[in-house]
């Protein structure tokens, strides 16, 4: 008994220690795991991505039916030399260059699509 007992002691300490098993994972519901696999499966993910490329598809093409304002400005400083443009002073004691002058421009332009037909096919 004595050499048996002396046996198992030495089996136990020659014997590599096993690691401890981690933490029990959460028990969890049918609904909450075919939740989790719907979160995470790449079929899933695309088909939420395509969904949302048609979303932003048929935004865009409405968006040709909105009201489109474009703006422009525009600044500029010149001089004109009167012999250059061929224009005769006729007399008159006017200088060869005139300026600088300033001129300025500022544009808004609103267009609206009354009917598409592309868009009845």
């Amino acid at each position: 008994m004595r050499n048996t007992l002396l046996l198992c002691l030495l089996a136990a300490a020659a014997a590599p220690a096993l690691p401890a098993q981690g933490p029990v994972p959460a028990r969890i519901t049918l609904a909450e795991a075919v939740a989790l696999a719907a979160d995470t499966a790449p079929a899933v993910r695309l088909a939420e991505l395509e969904v949302r490329r048609a979303g932003a598809r048929a935004t865009q093409a409405r968006s040709d039916l909105l009201p489109t304002l474009t703006a422009n400005a525009g600044v500029l400083n010149r001089s004109y030399n009167w012999a250059g443009l061929g224009v005769g002073k006729a007399g008159l004691p006017l200088p060869d260059l005139v300026g600088p002058f300033g001129m300025g421009d500022a544009r808004l332009q609103v267009s609206q699509a009354l009917f598409d037909a592309a868009g009845l096919q």
